[in-house]
């Protein structure tokens, strides 16, 4: 993906892309989840179950209290402290780059 966004700024000069590698970012959080503040990283906030993931939150009111210290919110989800690492990465680069050849806030600026 990376070289054809290469590609394609060099042969639409007037157009901007980047590409936004969502997948390694959320795999360098998980692998480095301690140094992103999440405590529980193997059971879900919300769910029933080994993990609290064999059967999906039916309600928000049995989720856990500290849903930021969570890595997924149920069997399938992160939690939104996770979308929001992503988010700011894609934004600005804050924790990592995951944005190529630049990130969105560099972009909009024009660099």
């Amino acid at each position: 993906m990376r070289y054809m966004v290469q590609e394609l700024n060099q042969e639409l000069a007037d157009a901007n892309f980047i590409f936004c590698d969502a997948f390694e970012a959320s795999m360098e959080i998980m692998k480095n989840c301690q140094n992103y503040g999440f405590e529980v990283t193997t059971d879900a906030c919300c769910g029933f179950g080994p993990y609290k993931g064999w059967v999906m939150c039916i309600s928000p009111e049995l989720a856990c209290r500290n849903v930021s210290n969570y890595l997924w919110w149920d069997q399938f989800r992160p939690t939104d402290a996770v979308n929001s690492i992503l988010t700011d990465n894609a934004w600005s680069s804050l924790h990592m780059k995951m944005c190529y050849p630049t990130n969105l806030q560099d972009m909009l600026k024009g660099g």
